[in-house]
C-alpha cells in the first residue's frame, strides 16, 4: 500500500476498504451456509453411505449379510404374521435363521438371479411397448378412416 497523502485519497482507501469488507463478509456469509448445510444429519449420513459405498471391501463383507438379515427378517413377518401360535413362531424363526444364513453366505448367486429376474421383466415390457408400437399406427389409421 502506498502512502496517502491527500484527503481524496485517504475517502478512496476507506471506501475500497469497505468494498473488501463487504465482500469478504459475503464470502464469510456463505461459508457458513455451506458448511452448516453440510453437516445437517441427513447430509452427513448420505455422504457417509457414498463414501462407503465406494469402497468394495465394505460392499462385498457387509451388503450379503445385511440383504440377509433383511430377507430372513421380512420372510419370518410373512410367515408368522399376526400369529400366536408357538409352533408357526418357532417355524417362523427357523425360516429365518435358514434364509438369512443362505443369502449372507451366497450373496452372488442371489445378485445372479436379481439381475437375471430384472431382465426378464424389462425384456417382457420391452417387448410389449415394442408390439403396441407396432399396432399403434395401424389402428390409428383405421378408425380415422371410419370418422
Amino acid at each position: 500500500m502506498e502512502n496517502i497523502s491527500t484527503t481524496s485519497e485517504l475517502m478512496y482507501a476507506i471506501r475500497e476498504l469497505k468494498a473488501a469488507k463487504l465482500a469478504q463478509g459475503q464470502l464469510l456469509e456463505a461459508q457458513l451456509r455451506a458448511t452448516l448445510e453440510e453437516l445437517r444429519p441427513i447430509n452427513l449420513l448420505a455422504s457417509t453411505l457414498t463414501e462407503l459405498s465406494s469402497m468394495p471391501a465394505f460392499t462385498n463383507s457387509i451388503v450379503g449379510p445385511v440383504a440377509g438379515l433383511a430377507t430372513g427378517y421380512l420372510t419370518r413377518k410373512l410367515i408368522v404374521g399376526l400369529s400366536g401360535n408357538v409352533i408357526t413362531r418357532v417355524l417362523g424363526t427357523l425360516v429365518q435363521f435358514g434364509v438369512t444364513n443362505f443369502i449372507a453366505r451366497h450373496p452372488e448367486k442371489i445378485k445372479i438371479l436379481g439381475i437375471h429376474i430384472l431382465q426378464r421383466i424389462f425384456q417382457k415390457s420391452k417387448t410389449i411397448s415394442t408390439l403396441s408400437d407396432q399396432q399403434g399406427p395401424d389402428i390409428n389409421k383405421h378408425w380415422k378412416g371410419k370418422e
